[in-house]
């Protein structure tokens, strides 16, 4: 979870002017309606890797380094003293890297009061449900803390560059970052956890959901602004609803991963927000103290384990199931002997057709195949008129047959 902090910059907090001094949180409710308490503060995590990031950029070098973390209970301000490294620190005497110049400007940008806050990246470890729809966060445990553009602003670092000494290709660098589209993945966020047996209803729980329940309820959304989200726009949920606190529910979160990796119908996530939605979901797998399942067969396991029921869904080009095999060759069987009756069917057609044409003729119809001598009334099995047949057509064919104004013979066979 980040939290996004204004900042007040004291300058020259120490006798090093690179040191800046950051209120890194405070136990004011902030915009998502939670409040962290100070005292909860677990700082263990952090100072065995104190680095300060630029904007949540984990795979880009650090910015600054905490030299020091302090708990201010009497002012309710978590405060954290970061020094930035001088150029020369970071190249010595070699050519300034493009990260160096930028490492510098993120600085002066602080110190001269364009960029204006921080942003925290914690988990909650302890909750409880608030009056403004948040939290309050008695136990927290913090995992870094980043430089952030936000709310600075574009215009005002143009100015920054005009007043200073700060290398129009560096800003520029600063300026992307506050461009770039907010990633759609829902970042995690620790709530309480719902026993172990609850049992999980992914649309059940969502149905009465708003989109703002969604976005705490979900691991991902669509990429829009909140104002145009629906409910249709949110995936993966593995929360309760607000009713219930949030609470994370051990079965959704392995029922969330399993439609992620195609468990179910395909879940259509773009690939650039795998890695943080499956950040996300890794991170609830370590509240329950269960392993990331490495492929389909330890999910299954996993599934059968918690007692999940599933069905197993047949797509093109899988491998059948036995009683689907079975099915499928009992069709089979079915339209062979289906095209043996219809072979047969159109033999008779054939021969009903020749026995129509010689009746026209006047001719004994025989059984159609061609080599017919027998006169009619012989009762041989192929002729058309056999004794029994005398009492519907007199025994003979009529030279000239009577036609009706169809065009068909006028046989009465009724009698």
């Amino acid at each position: 979870m980040d939290k996004l902090y204004s900042v007040k910059v004291i300058k020259n907090a120490t006798s090093d002017p690179r040191v800046i001094k950051f209120v890194a949180s405070t136990e004011d409710v902030d915009r998502d309606g939670d409040s962290i308490s100070v005292a909860g503060w677990n700082l263990d995590t952090y100072l065995t890797n104190p680095v300060v990031l630029w904007a949540h950029q984990y795979d880009q070098p650090s910015i600054a380094k905490s030299i020091n973390v302090q708990k201010d209970i009497a002012n309710k301000q978590l405060i954290i003293f970061a020094r930035f490294p001088t150029i020369k620190e970071m190249c010595g005497d070699n050519e300034p890297s493009e990260w160096a110049k930028f490492v510098d400007t993120v600085y002066n940008l602080y110190v001269g009061g364009y960029l204006n806050a921080v942003s925290v990246g914690c988990s909650y470890d302890e909750a409880s449900p608030n009056a403004t729809g948040g939290f309050n966060v008695t136990k927290s445990t913090l995992m870094e803390l980043s430089g952030c553009p936000v709310p600075a602003n574009a215009s005002a670092l143009r100015v920054a560059s005009n007043k200073g000494n700060i290398e129009k290709k560096s800003l520029d660098m600063v300026v992307k970052s506050m461009k770039i589209e907010s990633k759609a993945a829902i970042p995690y966020k620790k709530y309480p956890l719902a026993d172990a047996d609850t049992e999980w209803d992914g649309p059940g729980v969502t149905k009465d959901a708003d989109t703002d329940d969604l976005a705490i309820m979900c691991a991902w959304r669509a990429d829009k602004k909140p104002e145009d989200l629906t409910k249709a726009d949110f995936k993966l949920p593995h929360h309760l609803g607000k009713a219930d606190g949030y609470k994370t529910v051990q079965k959704g979160v392995v029922a969330a991963v399993g439609a992620l990796h195609g468990a179910r119908t395909a879940i259509k996530i773009p690939d650039a927000d795998l890695p943080d939605v499956e950040t996300h979901l890794k991170k609830h797998y370590a509240d329950f103290d269960m392993d990331w399942p490495a492929d389909k067969a330890a999910w299954v396991a996993q599934c059968k384990s918690l007692g999940i029921k599933f069905k197993t869904v047949t797509k093109s080009g899988a491998r059948l199931s036995a009683d689907t095999s079975a099915h499928l060759d009992n069709i089979e069987a079915c339209m062979k002997e289906l095209d043996g009756h219809m072979a047969n069917m159109k033999a008779c057609h054939g021969k009903a057709i020749k026995c129509i044409q010689k009746l026209r003729n006047g001719e004994a119809p025989g059984n159609g195949d061609g080599n017919d001598q027998e006169e009619p009334g012989s009762g041989d099995s192929g002729d058309m008129a056999s004794e029994d047949d005398k009492g519907i057509i007199g025994g003979v064919y009529p030279a000239n047959p009577a036609f009706t104004d169809e065009g068909f013979i006028n046989i009465d066979f009724s009698q």
